[in-house]
């Protein structure tokens, strides 16, 4: 029951916020697929570039447009759009997670 509640959180935190952010910069695929393939090519594309052990800048700077490019082939869209979606994904999941760690501590986030 557990790992299936993690499967379900995970599937929250990670896809729904790309299908949010697909569908606000008018993305042509938008649904649970193409969210879920653009998460797993941006989990091994930043697993790779871990692995190469560049300095965290450069490393930050080769996510970001590389990642633009994976969402824009993922998702049906132009490189701008894959960066947008990169941005609304961050601010969705940064807002997320504070409602959920309120929750979680108790004292409510709002």
């Amino acid at each position: 029951m557990q790992m299936i509640l993690l499967l379900v959180a995970l599937i929250l935190f990670l896809v729904v916020p790309v299908m949010i952010a697909a569908r606000l910069v008018k993305a042509e695929k938008t649904g649970f697929m193409p969210a879920l393939v653009a998460v797993v090519l941006l989990t091994g594309l930043f697993a790779g570039l871990e692995m190469l052990a560049l300095s965290e800048w450069v490393t930050m700077l080769l996510s970001a447009l590389i990642g633009a490019g994976v969402f824009a082939f993922a998702l049906g869209t132009s490189i701008l759009r894959g960066f947008l979606i990169s941005v609304i994904v961050v601010l969705l999941q940064a807002a997320l997670l504070y409602l959920l760690l309120g929750v979680w501590l108790g004292d409510g986030a709002l």
